[in-house]
């Protein structure tokens, strides 16, 4: 019985504590664009060659510490990128981030409604 009251606490915590990857990275012709931390950066798929890299918070500090839960899951800032046609969109901490393509110069920020 305790195993089984043990089994059941545990699958319920169990997704709290999950680690949260990067953003899957996105191919888009030779370029792969992929998040990490607090930045989002082009790769030519051909040479590996990094061709630009764009911070969009300069601190990778969580907003507020939460014990137990792994250091670099809470620093995570960046959860998501998505590639449109004119530009490449990157959210995270309540904010939207433009990006050129080609340079990865931020266009525009957009405050994230909520």
């Amino acid at each position: 019985m305790q195993f089984i009251r043990f089994l059941v606490i545990f699958l319920l915590v169990a997704p709290v504590f999950a680690k949260i990857g990067d953003s899957p990275p996105i191919k888009d012709g030779n370029t792969i664009y992929r998040s990490h931390e607090n930045y989002v950066e082009a790769i030519d798929s051909k040479t590996g060659k990094l061709l630009w890299r764009t911070f969009l918070y300069k601190s990778i500090q969580p907003d507020h510490y939460i014990p137990g839960l792994e250091e670099d899951v809470q620093w995570k800032i960046v959860h998501l990128i998505r590639l449109n046609s004119t530009h490449l969109e990157a959210e995270g901490r309540n904010h939207t981030y433009w990006l050129d393509k080609k340079t990865g110069k931020i266009i525009k920020k957009l405050k994230s409604p909520g």
